[in-house]
């Protein structure tokens, strides 16, 4: 297995999902429902950047690399 520095996996959960959060609260108008879908996006990303942390794929400073870049993209 090789290094990967920042997390892409993780970095692409990170981007991506906020993103959909940010256009869900736009698009959808029913407050129940917007707020589900964005509370199981907040629980996929972090179980993302958990799981890879659990399994040892990827170091602490390789998951906040990927927040950093995502942050500074989004």
């Amino acid at each position: 297995m090789e290094a990967s520095y920042p997390s892409s996996i993780a970095m692409i959960a990170m981007c991506v999902l906020p993103t959909a959060m940010m256009q869900y609260h736009r698009l959808i108008k029913k407050h129940k429902l917007c707020n589900t879908t964005n509370a199981l996006c907040g629980l996929f990303t972090a179980f993302m950047v958990i799981r890879r942390l659990i399994c040892g794929v990827h170091l602490f400073t390789d998951m906040l690399g990927g927040l950093i870049f995502c942050v500074a993209m989004i």
